[in-house]
C-alpha cells in the first residue's frame, strides 16, 4: 500500500491547507505567484509552484519515493472550479 492510498482525496487536500496555512503561504503569497499553482508534499512540506500540476507534481515525484501531494491555487479558496468562477482568499494579516 502506497503512502498516498492510506489518505482520502478530502484528506490529502486538508493536509495540504493545513501545511500551506501554518508554515508556506506567507512565503509564496506573492503578487507575481497570486493564481499560480501550488503543489505540496503534504509529509514533508516541500513544494512546487507552477502554471499547472503537469509542471508541478512531476519534481516532487522525482525528489520523494512514495509523495502525497496536494495541490492549491495560492490565493484562491480552490484550485479548481466546475463552475468556471474561482473566489478569491481573503489575504491573511
Amino acid at each position: 500500500m502506497n503512502a498516498q492510498s492510506k489518505h482520502t482525496p478530502q484528506e490529502v487536500v486538508a493536509l495540504g491547507r493545513s501545511v500551506y496555512d501554518a508554515s508556506i503561504r506567507l512565503r509564496v503569497e506573492t503578487p507575481e505567484n497570486i493564481g499560480k499553482l501550488i503543489s505540496i508534499e503534504v509529509l514533508t512540506g516541500d513544494y512546487e509552484i507552477g502554471e499547472s500540476s503537469l509542471e508541478t507534481i512531476p519534481p516532487l515525484r522525482g525528489r520523494h519515493a512514495d509523495p502525497v501531494v496536494a495541490t492549491l491555487r495560492i490565493g484562491y479558496k480552490a484550485a479548481f472550479t466546475r463552475s468556471g468562477r474561482l473566489t478569491r482568499e481573503t489575504p491573511q494579516p
